[in-house]
């Protein structure tokens, strides 16, 4: 019924997707903080699978800036624009709306291995034909002033309290109390910008 056109889709009924946000939850960031600073970053998918995911789910996303002491002294969430439907889509849109705002400068941390995966398979594959995030590529290279060595570090997401000092992220180093922490921080924000 609803290939032949017989029947509207199911999705006739739902209300329209959010048409993209960015908001920032701190008045001002200290720039002289930002090249010790640690981002991370964080997208969530709601209502429905992700075979589904283009009739019925909603996207999220959300950032933790922590300070060289762990402290965290920024935070940002909001939805992706509609052609962004995949949570490695949010993700990689998560870190694009932190760049723009801070740069090169800091240390990037980010639960998502194929956004990783294409930044360090470099830019000319992050923006190939067949890329499907080419456009945030570009404006990430944009954002980092064309930087090709910013630190993008990848990190386990959902990690218990026993995993500190057990689980090692990409660039070697062992998970912190900090990391667990603003990970967490980043995920809540990306879910409860997916609701809205």
């Amino acid at each position: 019924w609803i290939t032949r056109a017989l029947a509207p889709l199911p999705a006739h009924g739902l209300p329209p997707l959010p048409i993209g946000s960015c908001t920032w939850h701190t008045d001002a960031i200290d720039r002289a903080q930002l090249a010790t600073a640690t981002v991370y970053t964080d997208g969530s998918l709601i209502d429905g699978p992700p075979k589904h995911s283009a009739m019925c789910g909603r996207l999220g996303w959300g950032v933790a800036v922590a300070n060289a002491a762990g402290v965290i002294i920024a935070t940002a969430s909001g939805s992706p624009p509609p052609w962004i439907r995949t949570v490695p889509g949010a993700e990689t849109w998560a870190l694009l709306q932190a760049a723009i705002v801070l740069g090169a400068a800091p240390t990037y941390k980010v639960d998502c291995m194929a956004v990783v995966q294409t930044y360090s398979r470099g830019l000319k594959h992050a923006v190939s034909a067949r890329a499907m995030l080419a456009d945030i590529w570009s404006a990430l290279n944009r954002a980092w002033d064309g930087n090709d060595a910013v630190r993008v570090v990848w990190m386990p997401s959902h990690t218990a309290e026993s995993d500190i000092g057990q689980c090692t992220l990409s660039d070697g180093t062992m998970l912190s109390e900090v990391d667990r922490d603003a990970n967490s921080i980043a995920d809540e924000l990306a879910k409860g910008a997916a609701m809205d």
